[in-house]
């Protein structure tokens, strides 16, 4: 016996094949309309040097010890 798809999942289906259409033309618009277009991306170490105190940690004593892990900022422009 085989299982008949439910109509929700018929309309699923064709909002998905809609969407996927719209993205595709979006994008050829914007190939042929992105030779103005500039864009960049940067990234910057912005983790303390110095121990600092951790906020909103009121149990907390005494600044931290240690980086586990580096901070980073980035950007798109």
């Amino acid at each position: 016996m085989l299982h008949k798809p439910v109509k929700t999942e018929a309309w699923a289906r064709q909002w998905a094949k809609v969407a996927l259409k719209g993205c595709l033309i979006l994008l050829c618009w914007a190939e042929v309309s992105a030779e103005g277009w500039k864009a960049g991306f940067s990234r910057t170490l912005i983790t303390p040097q110095k121990p600092i105190w951790m906020s909103g940690y009121a149990s907390r004593d005494h600044a931290a010890e240690a980086t586990r892990t580096e901070l980073w900022a980035k950007a798109m422009a």
